[in-house]
């Protein structure tokens, strides 16, 4: 089983639940551009936190200090650059198509 056969069994078992207990939701897909924007977004901030959580091992020395903010700074800027392709996909649906064909689970 794949990990999107685990997320569909799991959902399917808590619909199952609510609904067996009369509990019924209104449920709604997220697009893929949506999707993808919100996990961009969320490696992004925690690479944004990543210096605070190194030093919890302690003083970094300076060329370390110093390679890690490049290291922080190529991330965030590869994050960035693939949200400016994201966001000019958002119109086009042959893209988006291109984009959920590549997004594997």
């Amino acid at each position: 089983m794949v990990i999107k056969d685990h997320v569909s069994h799991i959902r399917e078992t808590i619909l199952r639940i609510l609904e067996k207990r009369g509990i019924y939701i209104h449920i709604h897909t997220v697009g893929v551009v949506k999707s993808v924007n919100t996990y961009l977004t969320f490696a992004d901030i925690s690479i944004g936190e990543l210096k605070q959580y190194i030093r919890g091992y302690g003083k970094l020395p300076d060329d370390a200090d110093e390679e890690l903010n490049q290291i922080i700074f190529e991330i965030h800027s590869a994050i960035n650059r693939f949200k400016i392709v994201i966001r000019g996909t958002s119109k086009n649906s042959s893209s988006k198509a291109q984009i959920g064909s590549a997004i594997t689970y």
